[in-house]
């Protein structure tokens, strides 16, 4: 009879074990489960917060740090991005609240405000310049053409003229 209570207690000893090991295999799996979705949710929110951080930046404008910086990005201007003879005639550009074809007349003002948008996409701080009768920016020679716009902005500390049409960048005066 000893043997028939051991049996029964070895018996219900493997169905406990086996439960436990079933419970047990269902926990790493859960535990898996849940440590893959954390691993998930951390990279997310890691984009995420770097996506919120270069958001911020660029929306908050700012004046170019230095001359290096003010050339670099019109260079790129002038190559990437400046409006071109085919793009100007194939295609409809909105200004304000019009919708115009500016193919028959797009000039200097118009290639000014496309340079300003751009930059103040990308977070920079750029104002159209109107250029005198002389082709002076505040007393200063900036162009050969004359009641002419284009931009200025500070970089270095001074107010820089750029040419949104060829790229050249004068400086006009030191500031402070």
């Amino acid at each position: 009879m000893k043997n028939h209570w051991q049996a029964i207690l070895i018996g219900i000893l493997i169905i406990v074990a086996s439960a436990l090991s079933f419970e047990l295999s269902a926990s790493d799996a859960k535990y898996n489960a849940l440590s893959n979705r954390h691993t998930r949710i951390l990279q997310t929110v890691q984009t995420q917060t770097s996506l919120i951080v270069e958001l911020r930046q660029r929306a908050i404008l700012r004046n170019f740090r230095d001359y290096d910086e003010l050339k670099s990005w019109v260079d790129t201007w002038i190559v990437e991005r400046k409006p071109t003879v085919a793009s100007i005639l194939n295609h409809t550009f909105i200004f304000g609240d019009n919708v115009e074809l500016y193919s028959a007349y797009y000039d200097c003002d118009d290639f000014s405000e496309a340079m300003q948008r751009d930059a103040l996409r990308d977070g920079y701080l750029m104002s159209v310049a109107l250029v005198n009768g002389n082709g002076e920016v505040y007393n200063v020679k900036v162009t050969d053409q004359t009641n002419h716009a284009g931009i200025v902005v500070i970089a270095d500390n001074a107010y820089w003229y750029v040419e949104p049409q060829n790229g050249t960048i004068t400086l006009v005066a030191r500031r402070d």
